[in-house]
């Protein structure tokens, strides 16, 4: 039951909050007031939805009331199910992103998300959207929703709300797969109907056999392989030892050659000396004493050196001595020239000096009263430029003409001394630049004399290093001499030296080549080598490449011809395996298929059968409600009939006919909200809630009374809770629950005012 409804922002409402109870609760109004908008709300709160919406006649940024000062809409729905209170809350935002919570007390349960919550309130309520707004909520105007619809969508729909469309789409959906299946049969029958299965197997057999045979030959040519191998191996290392073998004997020639070249060339170096060992003896003894000299003559060559270097060295720093000299008689002589040049000048520099300083003090008074006249002036002209009738200075009357004619001669003799003073400046300037080159001149002067006197005489010194260089350089040429001669002493005996040295270690060399030469010979004999036996095994081994390279070839075409016959092999029993499991899935689709007719069978029966029981129920519920909401007797009851193609309402007069052809609108109505009435009770029992939105459309003055006494009266004992949304004044008395008047001033786009009046 639904205790509690508040609205921020909904629709019209600004701030509205209603309290409903068990029973016939009662909305009336002025059309466009705001009460359909309240039902509206509870139906959002429920699911997230309402019929406009769902229709797309209305966004949900749209639901926010037009003069709200705050951007958002808000709904709460107060509930009681099995026992418990529940309240559902929603909010809607400008952008039209919306959040939900629902708790049951105080205790939230879920939340924010709205998907969430519609979920927990279908599973708590066991109803969704479509079940409320076909069974429970009729719409305005929209009682008879079910008599509007074509004979195809009506069975749809109607289906839809009893829950048996799913049969409908399970025996459709089986009834494509069993067609699949028998199409299926009917493609692999006919590949079956093609296939020669005795033959294929034949083949597998024969192609079993050469396999067999070719596993056999590659056996054979593996082990002729391994042998060849085997054989290939033992004679490579054979020419691999004798070409090492000829490797080393060629060596040993070439070095016999070499040597026997060398021998030869000795032969001749060494004609001279006899191989006596007292010649021998006498050469190198004559070597020895060679070797003394030239110790000594190398000890005098390095004491010679040593004077010589000695005697440079003196003689560099005499030399760079005479040099600063030579630079300074030579500065000294440039620095006399300059002063008698300026000493000339002394006398008559001094005397401009002094004549300059004189001039410089001149000029400078006469700034100072330039300067001072020019203030005087500018003073009297500032005076004269003011309007004043006597002389600034003699105090006498000054007509206007004689003011500004002293003004001008004033002003005039200012530019004048103005242009003095500059002039002075400049010259001022001029005679102090030249006074500083005067005095420049006459400081270099000074700086002169100091330097002559610094360098003194040099002359002397001169002399003294001069004499000096001379004798050092007649002792050094006499050393020079005498290394010369050394030193081509010390040549003379290194060729001697070198000669003689040769000579014996050409001999002892002479000596040796014959011991190698006796090795060597003696080595050849030992290594045996025969070229004719290389070329006899290398013959050999290139007969048993070829051999094993044949092989190889054979054993690759053995692999590949094995190859080939088992993909051929591997081919035809895929084949068969495909036959013989098309011929086994042939019979288990068959078998399938039966099945599947069993089962569609089965649905077809129960969808029949349960389409039956539900329509008894809910006829069972319509003769009961009939006699309460119909107040005549012409028609004695109404019921909901069904065949293979479409639902038909009809009523009982002398017999059964459709409410479609014999009806007037308020008949049509109330056989309408019979069937309405009957939904509600038979497919949401648990909830026993019922929605009428002007259902006094179409229905006359004793129809609308009879309703209105069925809703006050006799609804309540089958319905535990309705709500009526209705204009129609004689419908305000029948609520048993609460009753509430919703006007609004929709000129002046006013919020929905509600107020209760019962």
């Amino acid at each position: 039951m639904i205790t509690q409804v508040s609205l921020k922002n909904w629709r019209s409402h600004e701030n509205t909050s209603l309290d409903f109870g068990e029973g016939t609760n009662i909305l009336i109004g002025m059309m466009g007031g705001g009460k359909s908008s309240i039902i509206d709300a509870i139906c959002y709160a429920f699911f997230g939805d309402f019929p406009a919406h769902r229709q797309k006649k209305l966004e949900l940024s749209d639901i926010i009331f037009n003069n709200a000062t705050e951007k958002e809409a808000g709904i709460q729905v107060k509930f009681i199910s099995n026992g418990s209170e529940y309240t559902i809350i929603r909010r809607i935002k400008t952008n039209g992103n919306a959040e939900a919570e629902i708790r049951r007390g105080d205790k939230l349960i879920d939340g924010p998300q709205p998907k969430r919550v519609n979920e927990y309130i279908q599973n708590l309520l066991k109803v969704d959207y479509d079940l409320f707004t076909r069974a429970i909520y009729s719409e305005q105007n929209s009682i008879d929703y079910f008599l509007t619809l074509g004979r195809g969508d009506r069975k749809k729909q109607i289906d839809e709300l009893l829950g048996i469309n799913k049969f409908e789409k399970a025996r459709a959906n089986l009834t494509t797969i069993i067609t699949t299946l028998r199409n299926t049969v009917r493609e692999k029958e006919l590949l079956l109907k093609g296939a020669d299965i005795k033959k294929l197997e034949e083949e597998i057999s024969k192609i079993h056999s050469e396999l067999s045979k070719l596993e056999d030959e590659k056996t054979t040519l593996s082990k002729q392989i391994s042998s060849s191998e085997e054989k290939i191996l033992s004679l490579e290392k054979e020419v691999s030892t004798l070409l090492t073998k000829k490797t080393s004997f060629k060596n040993l020639e070439k070095e016999k050659a070499a040597l026997e070249h060398r021998k030869e060339s000795l032969k001749t170096l060494t004609k001279g000396i006899s191989s006596s060992e007292d010649e021998l003896k006498a050469k190198e003894s004559q070597l020895n004493e060679i070797i003394n000299s030239y110790s000594r003559l190398s000890s005098n060559f390095k004491t010679l050196d040593s004077q010589l270097l000695a005697l440079n060295k003196e003689l560099g720093t005499l030399n760079r001595k005479k040099e600063e000299i030579e630079k300074k008689l030579q500065e000294k002589q440039t620095l006399e020239n300059e002063k008698r040049k300026i000493g000339k000048q002394l006398s008559n520099l001094q005397a401009e000096i002094s004549s300059k300083n004189t001039l410089l003090d001149s000029l400078k008074s006469r700034i100072a009263n330039n300067e001072s006249h020019i203030k005087e002036l500018k003073l009297l002209i500032e005076e004269l430029n003011k309007e004043i009738s006597s002389c600034p200075i003699c105090e006498t009357t000054l007509p206007e003409e004689k003011r500004k004619q002293l003004k001008e001669k004033r002003e005039h003799e200012h530019q004048e001394e103005l242009n003095s003073s500059k002039t002075l400046r400049e010259n001022l300037e001029q005679e102090k630049k030249s006074l500083l080159e005067l005095e420049k001149s006459l400081r270099n002067l000074e700086r002169i004399e100091n330097d002559l006197a610094k360098i003194g005489n040099v002359a002397d010194d001169l002399n003294e290093i001069s004499s000096k260089h001379s004798s050092l350089n007649t002792t050094l040429s006499r050393a020079t001499s005498e290394k010369e001669e050394v030193q081509n002493s010390i040549k003379a005996m290194e060729k001697s030296e070198k000669e003689l040295r040769d000579l014996l270690n050409n001999f002892k060399e002479f000596s040796e080549l014959d011991k190698k030469l006796s090795a060597l010979a003696i080595s050849l004999e030992e290594l045996k080598f025969s070229e004719s036996d290389l070329d006899e095994k290398k013959t050999s081994l290139e007969k048993l490449r070829i051999e094993f390279s044949t092989l190889n070839a054979n054993l690759a075409g053995t692999l590949k011809n094995k190859e080939k016959t088992t993909e051929i092999l591997s081919l035809k029993e895929g084949q068969l395996k495909n036959y013989l499991d098309y011929g086994k899935e042939v019979q288990r689709i068959k078998q399938l298929t039966e099945k599947l007719l069993i089962f569609q069978n089965s649905i077809v029966e129960t969808q029949r059968i349960l389409r039956e029981e539900l329509i008894q129920a809910i006829n069972e519920e319509m003769s009961t409600i009939w006699r309460v909401i119909y107040p005549y007797a012409d028609y004695k009851g109404a019921r909901l009939n069904a065949d293979e193609n479409d639902y038909t309402l009809e009523l009982l007069s002398d017999a059964w006919r459709q409410v479609e052809g014999i009806a007037s609108g308020g008949e049509r109505a109330c056989a309408c909200l019979s069937l309405r009435i009957a939904f509600a009770r038979v497919l949401v029992p648990n909830l026993s809630w019922l929605i009428l939105d002007e259902p006094t459309h179409n229905l006359d003055e004793e129809a609308v009374k009879g309703l209105g006494k069925a809703l006050y009266e006799d609804i309540p004992k089958i319905v535990d809770q309705t709500f009526v949304i209705t204009h129609d004044e004689n419908l305000k008395d029948v609520g048993n629950a609460r009753i509430y008047r919703v006007e609004r001033n929709k000129e002046q786009q006013e919020p929905s005012r509600v107020e209760p009046i019962y």
